[in-house]
């Protein structure tokens, strides 16, 4: 989806969309239609079944949505009463028997802020967020699938589907993706993935360890679902839930679906379909970054790891740790967070004491417990929780709301040029090429895009911070590429 303002955009907007289209759907067919502003998406699931029933089962309020997808969903809706549930109901019912529809689908509106509502799209299939509708309404829509594809009629009458209806519901949508970097889709490694679990919640994943999250798919990897008696009970249990859930060795968005979820916005209910870039612009996302307190922890978590490696290869006893034959002194880190350097020093008194100092910033932290994933530490007499995970170099941390990767260099080589200075065009991450812009032989100025790359249904366009002589082209449209596979090489301008 495209939003055009005025007629000197359609153009681009027309061929960006259609080319995204044909890749993910092999079509390029596409429908223009009034823009809506301001309001909220707000869906009707619909069931029917080869007997001429068909009923409905409420509203899930999708209004949450980066980039035209969805995000967050809940059912039912802050913004529908009866009324407005009924008429919207038997909207969706009627589109439905127009075309004699057999089984579960969903009808899609935009819901204006007046009240009126517009029909955006039918989905002829059951939709991601189907659990939030279970849940409220103590139903199996898979089950009725099974049972109306055998010929059998509605299980449920239409008043019977609505005096079900009981508490809410709200699911996340857990991605591999960086919402700093533009929501930019993610692959690797999981090295520690743990669901959450407690009354009211409910995970469909298919994570373990070890799981290898490759660019061929959409960069969803979970949902999380909460149910309550009430949206705040169900919300607050949500948000608990992403506390307690783990996945570290790919980035995510788990911090930033807690900070949806915990916004005052989102939980007063009023908001509609440009909350995110109203309250989570780009600009602001890309300018997150760990603070000092999580780069401290990140020290204490490899200080722990490495110690704790050595007295397993030595046999050593665990009280061990931390132990000198003479007085103390620091140990020197140097971690790295993207192109940010922290100078750490740590000072480890009976092995659990930690005084650690950034700069001209020290932080005492008493460490608890601590295991191969875990440490529970004591800071200014809070006790915290911390995850990790080891991968080489590179030490995960999820403690306090953020989650982020940091890589030891403290014994690496002096840092390299800027990514692309030297006209070495690399893709970002593994993906398929849409688009080629420039051939050899070609002077291209800064900024320029030179290569378009589609990733987990998503474009980006691919360019340099230098101008010059294009070299080499390397790749060509329909072909698949690796993460840091060079592009394009340009002879940087002098």
């Amino acid at each position: 989806m495209r939003l055009v303002h005025t007629e000197d955009e359609l153009l681009a907007a027309i061929r960006s969309a259609r080319s995204e289209a044909e890749n993910a759907f092999g079509s390029g067919q596409l429908l223009i239609e009034k823009a809506v502003t301001d309001a909220r998406h707000v869906e009707i699931q619909v069931f029917g079944d080869r007997h001429g029933n068909v009923i409905h089962l409420g509203e899930r309020d999708c209004s949450v949505q980066r980039r035209n997808q969805k995000v967050i969903e809940e059912a039912p809706s802050p913004a529908v009463d009866e009324a407005l549930r009924a008429r919207m109901g038997a909207a969706a019912v009627a589109a439905a028997k127009a075309v004699k529809y057999v089984g579960a689908g969903t009808v899609e509106f935009m819901l204006a802020r007046d009240g009126q509502f517009y029909f955006l799209e039918m989905n002829t299939r059951l939709q991601v967020e189907h659990p939030v509708t279970e849940l409220v309404y103590g139903v199996d829509l898979v089950e009725w699938q099974l049972r109306i594809a055998q010929g059998e009629r509605l299980p449920m009458t239409q008043d019977d589907v609505l005096a079900r209806r009981h508490g809410w519901a709200i699911e996340v949508r857990l991605c591999a993706e960086d919402p700093t970097q533009n929501y930019l889709p993610q692959t690797g490694r999981v090295l520690k993935w743990q669901a959450p679990e407690g009354a009211g919640i409910r995970v469909d994943t298919y994570l373990r360890d070890g799981q290898e999250i490759s660019p061929y798919y959409d960069s969803m990897q979970a949902k999380i679902i909460a149910w309550g008696e009430n949206r705040e009970t169900a919300r607050m249990r949500l948000i608990k839930a992403l506390d307690d859930t783990t996945l570290l060795g790919v980035v995510n968005n788990k911090a930033y679906l807690r900070d949806l979820l915990a916004h005052e916005a989102f939980a007063g209910g009023d908001f509609s379909t440009a909350f995110i870039n109203r309250y989570f612009p780009q600009e602001r996302m890309a300018a997150m970054r760990p603070n000092l307190r999580h780069v401290a922890l990140a020290a204490v978590a490899l200080y722990l790891d490495d110690a704790l490696r050595l007295a397993q290869a030595h046999g050593l006893s665990r009280e061990f740790i931390g132990w000198h034959s003479s007085h103390e002194f620091p140990a020197d880190y140097r971690l790295k967070w993207r192109d940010a350097e922290y100078d750490v020093d740590v000072l480890v008194h009976d092995g659990h004491e930690f005084s650690i100092r950034i700069g001209e910033v020290q932080f005492q932290i008493d460490v608890v417990a601590h295991d191969e994933h875990a440490f529970r530490y004591r800071f200014d007499g809070v006790v915290g929780y911390a995850r990790t995970a080891r991968d080489g170099d590179v030490i995960w941390l999820d403690a306090e709301g953020q989650v982020y990767a940091y890589t030891d260099v403290t014994l690496a080589p002096a840092q390299a040029a800027a990514a692309g200075s030297d006209g070495r065009l690399l893709a970002h991450s593994d993906g398929k090429i849409v688009a080629v812009h420039v051939q050899p032989g070609e002077e291209v100025a800064p900024g320029r895009t030179l290569v378009v790359l589609e990733a987990m249904k998503m474009e980006f366009q691919m360019s340099l911070p230098v101008g010059g002589k294009v070299i080499t082209v390397n790749v060509q449209p329909g072909q698949q590429v690796k993460s840091r596979q060079l592009l394009v090489q340009v002879d940087p301008a002098q």
